[in-house]
């Protein structure tokens, strides 16, 4: 099984919720094509003044399905719309 974490800090002028609300509905339209995710869990951070706003947890059965995950078109869209409301990212991914 492969964890994979990824952060991201908002840009100023957007909000978190806003930012939250539409990730999570992209992620909802990428599941219906690309049903490779076994969990997802998208959260906003409750420490304040942390670099990080908001995280994707998510689960994948191996390093094969996350790569396809990470480059379906449908994936890439959303990481364009992250790269721009975010100015920090940090992805972390392990298996166990």
């Amino acid at each position: 099984m492969v964890k994979h974490i990824v952060m991201w800090k908002v840009k100023e002028g957007e909000t978190v919720e806003n930012v939250v609300a539409k990730f999570n509905s992209m992620l909802d339209d990428l599941e219906k094509v690309c049903p490779l995710i076994i969990e997802r869990r998208v959260g906003i951070n409750l420490n304040e003044n942390e670099v990080f706003d908001f995280c994707i947890d998510s689960l994948f059965k191996d390093m094969d399905d996350l790569n396809e995950y990470i480059y379906h078109p449908v994936h890439l869209k959303i990481r364009e719309y992250l790269t721009s409301i975010s100015c920090e990212k940090a992805v972390f991914d392990y298996t166990f």
